[in-house]
């Protein structure tokens, strides 16, 4: 419920450690289809560090990347069902949806958006489009962590986490001290 995605990470896990204790010599192919029919982005826990995901999740390309910023969360405690921000979200068929190439965009991203502001200036998160009317408090949150000094705020997920993008670990001390 915090959209963080831990229950996906345990079943990626769970998922890793029983093809390794059992000795059952999966290969990454298998591997990946049953992560899918557990979850979305259960497939994305499966290897782990950075990359791109596309689809539902499911198609992952990772990257060798080393952040050069720092994010700040806060969770307000709601509980958010993650299927029902997604069946909301297919309900809405959203006029924001684009055609694009998202391949080419991934690699725009990796390539060029290296900085915490160019980052900060290029979030986005259509389920926000879908979660933010019901929930003012996280609009809200996004607009603090914005004003104590973030460059750029977005919900993680399906909700309810917000984090703020930072340049450096000093300054997401002086926000959270603000926080509290």
């Amino acid at each position: 419920a915090s959209g963080l995605g831990g229950g996906s990470s345990d079943a990626g896990c769970i998922l890793n450690l029983l093809n390794q204790i059992w000795e059952l010599n999966l290969s990454k192919d298998v591997l990946f289809s049953l992560a899918k029919k557990i979850g979305a982005d259960v497939p994305f826990f499966l290897q782990g560090g950075y990359a791109y995901a596309q689809g539902i999740g499911e198609n992952i390309s990772s990257y060798s990347f080393l952040p050069n910023y720092w994010l700040v969360l806060v969770n307000p405690g709601l509980m958010l069902q993650s299927k029902e921000i997604y069946a909301q979200y297919d309900r809405l068929k959203l006029t924001k949806r684009t055609n694009f190439n998202k391949m080419k965009t991934a690699k725009f991203f990796w390539q060029n958006l290296s900085t915490a502001q160019e980052i900060a200036k290029n979030l986005f998160n259509r389920l926000e489009d879908v979660v933010l009317p019901g929930f003012p408090e996280i609009a809200k949150i996004k607009e603090i962590l914005i004003s104590f000094g973030a460059l750029g705020s977005l919900m993680s997920g399906s909700g309810s986490t917000v984090f703020g993008i930072v340049e450096s670990e000093k300054k997401g001390k002086e926000i959270l001290k603000k926080l509290r």
